[in-house]
């Protein structure tokens, strides 16, 4: 049962690094 919240918790960490790329990406364009 405790693999399940640190799944959920990698993925919002995994997605929140994806969107910081993202908004560099737009800010250097």
């Amino acid at each position: 049962m405790t693999a399940a919240p640190v799944a959920q918790l990698d993925r919002v960490l995994d997605s929140d690094s994806k969107g910081h790329r993202f908004e560099s990406c737009r800010v250097r364009h």
